[in-house]
């Protein structure tokens, strides 16, 4: 059996595949939970591209080519942000998300804090209407469930609908547009099935800031990026492609150990894993645990196709 790691991307409608996979450095896809950041691609190719253009509409599929049939999956669909063309190192990286978090819209934007009653409605009619009222599509997926009365107090749009998704075991995300559906089987893994798995227990507060820190053979010295201020938390990690890379590293670390209690994160060969997920981890000796995905990152470049996740405890 033959499984090498492919994607499929078509802009604009047009399948634009073929003509990136033989000059792509790296393709990469952040996953989030949450109302503070919106899904995003971003890839790497060789070569001064015209197209895709700022404003386009990206739709990604990640995956495996098995014996010449393609096995992918959908990651969504994302409008171009930036586009950016190395002259010197004759390089084209494009950036995009799946949802303008513009200020627009008839309620003072998807971000804007509202205090409002729903009463005699349904999971997907508030998601139909919240969408509506920023310029979103919206699309609900399997059974919808009857809401008699719900409080939205002080709270922005998407933060709560996120809240009462998981509340009535729904996973909602912006992916293609703006999708409601019914939770999906929980993904279950083997230790032995992760490349790696770190478990981390820290108190709440105890650190305000993350230095990383690599060594750089080219200029034989070791670099550091740091986040925030006060008592530091310094970690170790492998050359970063950018520091943009090494940033978020530092920041998702910062995050996690803010979080309190125990900050989980796991490396493994790429597969479906999606943010807002439950997923069981079978440690062996009938013990298992279930956790949360709160983030994941998939990358394919020329060392193949991973995911980092991060997670919590349900």
């Amino acid at each position: 059996m033959v499984r090498k790691p492919n994607f499929k991307l078509i802009a604009k409608g047009k399948d634009i595949t073929e003509n990136l996979a033989k000059n792509l450095i790296s393709l990469e896809f952040i996953d989030t939970h949450g109302s503070d950041e919106s899904d995003e691609i971003s890839f790497r190719v060789f070569g001064l591209y015209k197209k895709p253009e700022f404003g386009d509409e990206l739709e990604l599929y990640l995956g495996y080519r098995n014996n010449d049939v393609d096995e992918l999956y959908k990651c969504g669909v994302f409008e171009v942000l930036s586009v950016t063309k190395d002259y010197k190192l004759n390089i084209t990286e494009v950036r995009a998300s799946a949802v303008n978090f513009s200020d627009k819209g008839t309620s003072g934007g998807i971000k804007g804090r509202l205090t409002r009653t729903w009463s005699d409605t349904t999971i997907f009619q508030i998601g139909k209407k919240i969408a509506s009222e920023n310029g979103l599509n919206f699309k609900g997926e399997g059974d919808d469930m009857g809401i008699k009365h719900i409080l939205q107090d002080n709270k922005n749009s998407l933060e709560f609908l996120l809240d009462i998704c998981i509340k009535f075991g729904y996973l909602m995300s912006n992916k293609n547009k703006f999708i409601i559906k019914q939770g999906r089987k929980m993904v279950s893994l083997k230790v032995s099935d992760l490349v790696e798995l770190n478990i981390t227990e820290a108190n709440k507060n105890s650190y305000s800031s993350v230095i990383v820190e690599w060594q750089d053979i080219d200029e034989g010295k070791v670099k550091s990026i740091k986040i925030g201020s006060g008592t530091s938390y310094k970690m170790q990690i492998p050359k970063p492609k950018s520091d943009a890379e090494a940033y978020r590293m530092a920041e998702a670390k910062l995050r996690a150990l803010n979080s309190g209690g125990i900050s989980e994160n796991l490396r493994a060969l790429g597969m479906d894993l999606r943010a807002g997920r439950e997923m069981e981890i079978d440690f062996g000796d009938n013990n298992k645990a279930i956790f949360k995905v709160k983030r994941v990152i998939h990358t394919l470049d020329g060392s193949g196709y991973f995911i980092e996740a991060e997670f919590e405890n349900v």
